[in-house]
C-alpha cells in the first residue's frame, strides 16, 4: 500500500516525516497542496525541508495545486473571502486538491496526516470524515505516539533543523488580530493584499469576524507595539493539510 505524507509546512507535519523517517518508516511521496495565497516563509520552509530530504533519503517534496489562479485571485474575482463558520477554503483549496493528485495513483493509500497528541478532537473528526474515502486510510503517528507539540519541536531541533514558522494563509480567518497588526508591519504588501480582499467585499464582511483590517490600517506603531506579543501562540494547528 501506498504510503503519502499529508504535509502542512508547520511543526507537527514536519515532526512527523522525520520521526516517520527515524523509524523506518519512509513514506513513498510527501505532498503538500499550496493554495496560491500561502505564507510566504511558509513557502521557503517547504523548500527548505525539501533539500533536507532529498540529502537524507533522496525524495523532495511535491507540490501540488488546484489551478494556477489560486486562492487569494480567486476569491477577489468571485468578491468573496474565507469564513471561519464553513472553511469551504480548506476544502477546496487543501483537501480536494491534495485527494486528487494522489487519486492518480491506482490502490489504497496510507495518508500519514500530523495531529499530535493533544488533538483527539481533530483526529475524531478527521477519522469520522474518512469514511466515506473508499481508497485511503487515515493515520495519526504523532497522536498514536503519545507526541506532543513541545515534542514535535524538540523532534526537528535534535535533527539540527530550523523550526518551522506557522504556515497558513494570509487571508485565513483563524489568524489572531496581533498577526494581522505583525502583518501589516513586516509584510506591507500581503496586509495590503488583504485590506483590498477585504474592501470590495459587497456585504462589508471582514475576513476576522469582528476585526476590520481597514480599522488595524488606520492605527498606529504605538498601537502595534502595545497590543503584539509573539509569545502568544494562535489558536490554529498545522499538519491536517
Amino acid at each position: 500500500m501506498m504510503k503519502v505524507v499529508s504535509y502542512g509546512g508547520g511543526v507537527n507535519s514536519t515532526a512527523m516525516v522525520i520521526y516517520l523517517i527515524n523509524r523506518g518508516d519512509v513514506p513513498d511521496m510527501i505532498v503538500f497542496v499550496d493554495t496560491g495565497a500561502e505564507l510566504p516563509e511558509t513557502l521557503d520552509y517547504v523548500d527548505y525541508f525539501s533539500a533536507y530530504l532529498k540529502q537524507k533519503v533522496g525524495m523532495e517534496i511535491v507540490i501540488t495545486r488546484r489551478n494556477s489562479e489560486g486562492l487569494y485571485n480567486y476569491c477577489l474575482r468571485k468578491r468573496i473571502m474565507p469564513i471561519m463558520k464553513y472553511r469551504w477554503c480548506t476544502s477546496d483549496w487543501k483537501v480536494i486538491p491534495f485527494d486528487k493528485y494522489i487519486s492518480q495513483y491506482q490502490g489504497k493509500k496510507t495518508v500519514y496526516v500530523g495531529f499530535d497528541a493533544e488533538e483527539d478532537g481533530r483526529v475524531a473528526g478527521a477519522l469520522q470524515k474518512s469514511c466515506n474515502l473508499k481508497n485511503q486510510i487515515k493515520v495519526f503517528p504523532l497522536h498514536d505516539a503519545n507526541i506532543t507539540r513541545d515534542d514535535c519541536i524538540n523532534i526537528i531541533r535534535v535533527e539540527g533543523l530550523k523550526i518551522p514558522p506557522k504556515s497558513g494563509c494570509y487571508i485565513c480567518p483563524f489568524t489572531p488580530k496581533r498577526e494581522f497588526r505583525e502583518m501589516k508591519r513586516n509584510k506591507p504588501e500581503l496586509f495590503k493584499k488583504a485590506l483590498t480582499l477585504e474592501l470590495q467585499h459587497p456585504k462589508g464582511r471582514t475576513i476576522k469576524q469582528g476585526v476590520a483590517l481597514k480599522e488595524i490600517d488606520a492605527q498606529g506603531e504605538l498601537d502595534f507595539m502595545r497590543e503584539y506579543d509573539p509569545s502568544i501562540p494562535c489558536g490554529c494547528s498545522d499538519g491536517q493539510y
